[in-house]
């Protein structure tokens, strides 16, 4: 899942709920057919690559710490922009074009990303993220199944080039993103994102979780999508590099 809604996180994720289940190993699709099971479930190729552009309006919400803002994300090709409105926290923003990504945040102020919090936003802003998996993460494997938030679910390992590795679980029966789970190094130092994908909504043509509840740091929040538009007219400052960062 590359999705795009899980760049307005600054990370994700809640908990898998599963219990290990014996596959045995030459029973076991390979991971190439399962990623792209993925992507023609939720489209196809073809549908993906007509998007040139698209924007995502919706809520983050954390109940425990009464928050609920809206947010705001554009991309196109591999270019992004998001914007969230936290109460008590102002407006976060985070940025994606070209080699370089980062973001302006009321507290810890402008920055510009590095290392692996770099390349993952890279990857994450690909509007074709889903068709582009092989170029993102060279290495693939399928290592067994597991029942996750009660779903029968193929269990995918993948790497990127860099060596950052995340697992995703894919629905046995219809092919689809059930969770995915993953460790980086970030600005706050090494941090464990889980995230479950919920309530799919097709969007010209294009099948897209509409709920993801998520879990890091022992925080708990839940990103709902309201509205998804393609290839609309986009201002010609769209994606223009935060005046903090120029």
């Amino acid at each position: 899942m590359f999705r795009p809604q899980r760049l307005i996180l600054l990370a994700a994720l809640l908990a898998l709920l599963g219990s290990s289940r014996g596959v045995k190993a030459q029973d076991l699709p390979s991971a190439e057919s399962i990623l792209d099971r993925y992507v023609e479930v939720t489209g196809g190729k073809e549908a993906y690559l007509k998007l040139k552009n698209r924007v995502i309006q919706g809520r983050m919400e954390m109940p425990a710490a009464g928050i609920n803002g809206p947010f705001t994300m554009r991309q196109e090709g591999r270019k992004m922009r998001m914007t969230m409105e936290l109460p008590g926290s102002g407006r976060v923003g985070r940025f994606a074009e070209g080699k370089r990504a980062g973001e302006v945040n009321t507290t810890p102020g402008a920055r510009l990303f590095e290392g692996e919090e770099k390349t993952l936003t890279l990857i994450q802003a690909n509007i074709h993220a889903e068709v582009d998996w092989r170029e993102s993460f060279p290495k693939v494997k399928c290592v067994g199944t597991k029942t996750v938030n009660g779903k029968e679910c193929y269990e995918v390992e993948m790497e990127t080039a860099d060596g950052i590795k995340m697992t995703r679980f894919f629905d046995r029966k219809d092919g689809l993103l059930v969770a995915e789970r993953m460790r980086y190094k970030g600005q706050m130092g090494e941090m464990e994102v889980e995230t479950l994908h919920d309530n799919y909504k097709k969007f010209d043509g294009i099948s897209m979780p509409t709920v993801m509840n998520m879990k890091m740091m022992g925080q708990e929040f839940t990103m709902k999508i309201d509205r998804v538009e393609h290839n609309v007219k986009l201002a010609a400052d769209a994606f223009d590099l935060p005046a903090e960062l120029k």
